[in-house]
Formats: structure tokens, C-alpha cells, sequence
């Protein structure tokens, strides 16, 4: 679990176990752990990958959350518009509607 174990089938060591530890495990099946004088408590096996699970889940869910507060605004906007035309067009057609009652009650009386 601690590291790669396999039977090398060389010259030199005829095909005898050897064990290639992770970082921080040593022996002949990696089970022990050991000291290394050239890694930090920073370095060590445990929860060091967890730090940068963290901060890529912080990351990704930033991301997230302006992705979806971009379409709110967006759909909002898309809304304001749609009402803004729809107005505008209502408004538009009553000013001709009653240009056209205007227009055709002066031709009825012009006719007469």
C-alpha cells in the first residue's frame, strides 16, 4: 500500500523481491516509516495532498458561483428587455390606434 513491490528477474539479483517505498516508508515491504532528512513536515505523506484538494475545490467553486450569478443577471436582463419591448410596443400601438379613430372620425365628418 506504502509502495511498489515486484520480483526483478535480472543478473544480479535472480529474480528476488524488492519493494520501491513511497516517500517517508522504508523495509523490505514498505510498512515502516522513516525520517528523511531532506523532506519537511510539509513534505510528508500525510494530508499534504489534502492543502491543495482544498484549495482547488475553493478555486472551482468560485468559479461556480460567478458562473451561475452571471446567468441570474444575464436572465434578469433578458427579462427587463422583453418588458421594456413589450411596453413600448403596446404604448406604440394605442398612439396608433388612436391616431386611427382620429383620422377616421375627421374622414367621416370631412365626408359628410
Amino acid at each position: 500500500g506504502h509502495g511498489l513491490c515486484m520480483m526483478e528477474l535480472n543478473d544480479a539479483t535472480h529474480g528476488t523481491p524488492h519493494c520501491y517505498c513511497n516517500t517517508g516508508r522504508g523495509g523490505n515491504d514498505c510498512s515502516e516509516k522513516v525520517h528523511d532528512k531532506h523532506t519537511s513536515s510539509a513534505d510528508s505523506d500525510e494530508g499534504s495532498g489534502t492543502g491543495v484538494q482544498i484549495a482547488f475545490l475553493v478555486i472551482l467553486l468560485l468559479i461556480f458561483f460567478a458562473l451561475v450569478g452571471s446567468i441570474v443577471y444575464m436572465t434578469l436582463q433578458v427579462m427587463r428587455y422583453r418588458k421594456e419591448t413589450t411596453e413600448t410596443y403596446t404604448a406604440f400601438n394605442a398612439m396608433n390606434t388612436e391616431e386611427i379613430e382620429l383620422h377616421a372620425g375627421a374622414s367621416r365628418e370631412t365626408s359628410f
